[in-house]
């Protein structure tokens, strides 16, 4: 993603964690959110939480690490997964994980291993027997 510039246009400078924090903030206080809850929402938490409920949800650890820009074991010293090809099926899934959560067949904030809809009603699986 590129930096918009004053006039609304695109800039070739890319988008920095900061700016991109910024324009974030700018466009959810458009929103009915009041600033103080605004100013918690970073682009950084965005993509931990992107991370954390694709893990909830079983998404591969490669797949995670791929939209996370993390180094995958065993690969080469080339920049982590900066080809949009190799993008395209981890946001694929990750869009799934959406996806379910907004038909409201997995739940991110339930507790325990399994988050998921079962019979109706949600099945939250206690992590000791």
């Amino acid at each position: 993603m590129r930096t918009v510039r004053p006039d609304g246009s695109l800039s070739d400078k890319p988008l920095d964690s900061s700016a991109a924090t910024k324009w974030l903030q700018e466009l959810l206080l458009h929103g009915d959110l009041q600033k103080a809850q605004v100013c918690k929402v970073t682009s950084h938490g965005l993509r931990a939480t992107a991370l954390s409920w694709a893990a909830k949800w079983e998404l591969g650890r490669e797949q995670r690490q791929i939209l996370g820009y993390h180094i995958v074991e065993g690969a080469s010293s080339a920049p982590p997964h900066y080809n949009r090809d190799e993008q395209e099926a981890p946001l694929r899934a990750l869009d799934r994980v959406y996806e379910s959560i907004r038909e409201g067949s997995f739940n991110p904030a339930a507790t325990g291993v399994a988050t998921f809809e079962k019979g109706g009603r949600w099945q939250c699986q206690r992590l000791t027997p």
